[in-house]
């Protein structure tokens, strides 16, 4: 059965939770209308297998390059083996011994995640599914969970608001000099190390962006993380680039967001707003409310305070998800007999910190929720 519709009728939440409950073959392609990004995702009885870009920059040998794992003529001589035989270019450098096993899988796995994610923050979107099962193709064998999709992906969208208020397209950062420890707490150490040494003080994050094999939000969430570390700092260029004005547009968004009911995105607005710490007018009133809306809003459509979270997943699924910290630990608070409220409480969790991970977890199928007693 062929599919097809926009992001408002079916989510990439809810498509990938379709194509895991109905162990989908074939394809899902989802397309960004106004910018004219393709993502072709390769399903295998509902597990993502790939995940194609029709952009230059998110090809798996750029990707390679930068991380160091071999050189460009190495990329290069593989494509040409490609095309003489069609063999993938991930199994051509295992075979020639450029890249291990280990390293195509792992990077095979991270890029693929990349691309997918990077669809969950789209505002709009279309999608295709062409069920015709893909042929069988001489490649390194992926097999990705679509849970694990669901989860990150939600979590890219649950910080991005925020993320990039603080770092915007004409944002410029440069490095403070202090020496890279990959031992730090980056969400990518692999990413935030080839992040590094581009921030010169020229180098708008726009530019970065396109330059960069990696999504815009995993340039972003680097530069964040080493800002946080105090391995960069804002260019004195960048005072220079009207702030006042861009946030206040941002304030406008929230309020758009609380007008058409998307309590949650106004929230990550005003709190990425709130922790610039800037006079800003109407911040103080607005943020509050959302929250409160927002709370409102789980208990219409999601769950209450008093509803009981069971885990929905049996251990070994779970351990194959390699959750998040924090929605990890969450789980690890779930008995099947505490409350939403009791298990963040208990976590000690900031609580909307703890919702949104409840949230997040819900849409992936992790955890579910015992129905409510009659009455």
């Amino acid at each position: 059965m062929s599919l097809s519709g926009t992001f408002e009728s079916m989510s990439m939440v809810e498509l990938m939770r379709w194509a895991r409950a109905g162990r989908r073959d074939g394809v899902i392609t989802v397309r960004h209308p106004r910018e004219g990004i393709e993502r072709r995702i390769c399903l295998d009885a509902g597990r993502i297998t790939a995940c194609a870009s029709n952009l230059p920059r998110d090809y798996y040998g750029s990707y390679l390059v930068r991380l160091g794992y071999c050189a460009e003529e190495d990329v290069n001589r593989s494509l040409q083996i490609q095309r003489e035989t069609g063999i993938m270019m991930g199994q051509i450098l295992v075979m020639v011994e450029k890249l291990t096993r280990e390293d195509a899988v792992t990077t095979l796995t991270e890029k693929t995640m990349d691309n997918v994610c990077e669809a969950f923050l789209w505002e709009d979107g279309t999608f295709e599914y062409d069920p015709k099962p893909l042929p069988p193709r001489k490649m390194v064998d992926l097999s990705i969970d679509p849970v694990a999709a669901v989860i990150e992906g939600a979590r890219r969208a649950d910080a991005w608001n925020a993320l990039r208020i603080r770092y915007s397209p004409e944002s410029i950062f440069e490095a403070t000099g202090t020496t890279f420890s990959a031992s730090g707490e980056y969400e990518n150490p692999r990413v935030a190390r080839v992040v590094l040494p581009l921030l010169d003080g020229e180098r708008t994050i726009g530019r970065l962006c396109r330059e960069l094999p990696f999504s815009q939000y995993s340039v972003i969430e680097a530069v964040a993380d080493l800002v946080r570390t105090n391995l960069a700092r804002a260019s004195d260029v960048s005072a220079a680039i009207p702030r006042r004005q861009r946030l206040e547009a941002r304030l406008a968004e929230a309020t758009d967001a609380e007008k058409s009911g998307h309590w949650g995105a106004a929230v990550q607005i005003l709190e990425g707003l709130e922790a610039l710490h800037w006079e800003i007018p109407g911040l103080a009133e607005a943020l509050p409310r959302a929250r409160v809306r927002y709370k409102q809003s789980l208990a219409e459509t999601a769950f209450r305070p008093e509803d009981v979270p069971v885990v929905a997943l049996d251990p070994e699924a779970l351990e194959r998800l390699n959750l998040m910290p924090v929605d990890g630990f969450l789980v690890s608070r779930i008995d099947g007999s505490l409350s939403a409220a009791e298990v963040i409480r208990v976590s000690a969790l900031a609580e909307m910190d703890a919702l949104r991970a409840l949230k997040r977890l819900l849409d992936a199928g992790v955890i579910t929720f015992l129905p409510r007693p009659p009455g």
